[in-house]
C-alpha cells in the first residue's frame, strides 16, 4: 500500500545510471501500535489532583464486522497487482474497565499506515463522541501475515470502527479504498486502476475511490480500455460520510435506482464486449440518468465521456510520466547491471521503438524528457554495433554517451523543479 499516485523508479533509475548517484533504502516498517491515545506527562513538580468521574461512554454495538479493502502490490514501474483483501476489525475487553482503549493492527504495519489509523480514531471521536473505555481494538487484513504500509486502509478502517459503535451493516459486495483525515474528508491514494481490477476480481459489485483518482482513470481507460469501468460500478468519494452511505446495504431508493439503470448496461456490455455501443443513443441515456442521480458515478461519467468523444486525448501529466517508465524498465535494469555493456541490441530495439509508439499519447510537456531516453538509447546502440576501435574513438563515444545523458537529466529537470507541474502532479 505504501504508494505514491506515479512511481518514478525507472527514469531515477536511469539518471542514477548516467549521474553515478545511489539510493539510500528506505526504513523497515515496524509493528509498533500507533499513538493514538497518549496522554501528555504531568510536570514532576505539579500537585496530584483528585481523579475525575470517568465518563461513561456509549459501549461498542457489536463486537466485530468485517468490509473488503483494497490492496496493491507494486510489480513493476508503473504496473500494480491489486487485490480486495477482506478486513476485520474486533473490540474485546481489555482488563480495566476504566483505562483509554487501545487501537492497532494485529500484523506488522509502517509508519503511514499507523498515522492513518490515528486520523481515524480522530474523526470518530469527533463524529460519535468519546469512545468506549477498557477495549481493545484490533484492525487485520484476512493476508495477515505479511507487513503492509500506506494509508489507503483508512477509510475502509473507519467504516469497520463506524459499524462496531453504531452497529450498522456493512455491505459485502462493497469495496473501498482511500486516505482519511480527522475531519472525514477523503484523501487521494495511489493505484486505484489496480485495485478497481481486484475488486472486480472477488465479486464485488461496486466500488469507492477518492474523487482525485479520476484522472488517473481516464489515463487508464485512454491505454486499456473501458472494459474495467464497466466490470464493476466505480463511485467517488469525497468525505466519510460518502463513503457511509455507499457501504450500507440499506441504500435510498435513488441509490437502487441508479445501480440498477447502470446494471442494465453493465449487462449489455459484459456480454458483447464491445466499446463501440457507448455510441448507442439508448446505452448514453442511461448512463446520463444513472449520472443525473448519482453525480459520483465515475464508471457512468467515464464511459458517456468514451461514447461522446469527450475524454481527453492524452495521458495526464503524471500518467505520462508513468508510462514513460514502465516502457524503459527493462532497459534501466540493464544500465544499472555491473556490466552494461551487456545489454541487448534487441532490447535497446524495443525500447526506442516502445518510446516512438507511446510518443503521440504522452502530455506534450513530458515529450522531451521521452525522447532525451530515446536518443540514449540510439547512442547507445549505435556505440554498440561500432565498437570504438582506438583510444580517440572511445574518448569520443564516451563523450557522446555523456551529452545525451546530460540531456536527460536536464529534460527531467524540468519537469522535477518546476513548482507548478509539481503541484498540479499532485493533485
Amino acid at each position: 500500500m505504501n504508494l505514491r499516485p506515479y512511481s518514478y523508479l525507472g527514469l531515477t533509475s536511469l539518471l542514477m545510471v548516467v549521474s553515478g548517484l545511489s539510493q539510500e533504502p528506505s526504513p523497515a516498517a515496524t509493528n509498533e501500535p500507533p499513538d493514538v491515545s497518549a496522554v501528555p506527562a504531568k510536570p514532576a513538580t505539579a500537585p496530584e489532583p483528585t481523579a475525575p468521574a470517568v465518563s461513561k461512554a456509549a459501549p461498542f454495538v457489536r463486537p466485530q464486522s468485517a468490509i473488503k479493502g483494497l490492496l496493491v502490490q507494486e510489480l513493476s514501474a508503473g504496473n500494480y497487482a491489486g487485490k480486495a483483501s477482506q478486513m476485520n476489525c474486533t473490540a474485546i475487553e481489555a482488563g480495566d474497565a476504566n483505562a483509554i482503549s487501545g487501537f492497532a493492527f494485529n500484523q506488522t504495519v509502517g509508519d503511514d499506515m499507523k498515522k492513518a489509523l490515528s486520523e481515524v480514531v480522530k474523526h470518530s471521536t469527533v463524529k460519535r463522541g468519546a469512545l468506549p473505555r477498557g477495549m481493545r481494538v484490533d484492525f487485520a487484513f484476512e493476508d495477515k501475515y505479511g507487513g503492509k504500509d500506506g494509508p489507503s486502509a483508512a477509510v475502509a478502517c473507519a467504516l469497520l470502527l463506524d459499524s462496531l459503535r453504531t452497529g450498522a451493516d456493512i455491505d459485502g459486495a462493497f469495496a473501498v479504498t482511500g486516505d482519511l483525515n480527522a475531519d472525514g474528508s477523503v484523501q487521494p491514494v495511489g493505484g486505484v486502476p489496480a485495485k478497481i481490477r481486484g475488486a472486480a476480481n472477488r465479486s464485488c459489485t461496486y466500488v469507492a475511490v477518492p474523487s482525485s483518482a479520476e484522472r488517473e482513470l481516464v489515463d487508464s481507460v485512454l491505454m486499456e480500455g473501458p472494459a474495467a469501468l464497466w466490470d464493476i460500478q466505480v463511485f467517488s468519494i469525497k468525505t466519510f460520510d460518502e463513503a457511509l452511505e455507499l457501504s450500507s446495504p440499506k441504500r435510498s431508493s435513488e441509490m437502487e435506482t441508479a445501480l440498477a439503470k447502470f446494471a442494465e448496461v453493465q449487462k449489455v456490455l459484459q456480454a458483447q464486449k464491445n466499446p463501440a455501443l457507448l455510441t448507442n443513443p439508448k446505452v448514453q441515456e442511461r448512463l446520463t440518468a444513472v449520472l443525473s442521480s448519482r453525480p459520483n458515478c465515475l464508471s457512468a461519467k467515464i464511459l458517456l465521456d468514451y461514447g461522446t468523444g469527450k475524454l481527453p486525448k492524452v495521458l495526464s501529466l503524471g500518467g505520462s510520466l508513468s508510462l514513460i517508465d514502465s516502457v524503459t524498465e527493462d532497459f534501466v535494469k540493464h544500465m544499472r547491471s555491473p556490466k552494461p555493456e551487456g545489454v541487448q541490441p534487441d532490447l535497446l530495439g524495443k525500447t526506442i521503438s516502445e518510446i516512438s509508439k507511446i510518443r503521440t499519447k504522452l502530455d506534450k510537456r513530458t515529450v522531451p524528457f521521452a525522447d532525451s531516453i530515446k536518443d540514449y538509447g540510439d547512442v547507445y546502440r549505435t556505440i554498440k554495433a561500432n565498437p570504438p576501435h582506438s583510444q580517440s574513438e572511445l574518448l569520443k563515444a564516451r563523450a557522446q554517451l555523456d551529452t545525451a545523458g546530460s540531456r536527460i537529466t536536464v529534460e527531467e529537470g524540468r519537469i522535477r523543479t518546476n513548482k507548478a507541474l509539481r503541484e498540479e502532479m499532485m493533485k
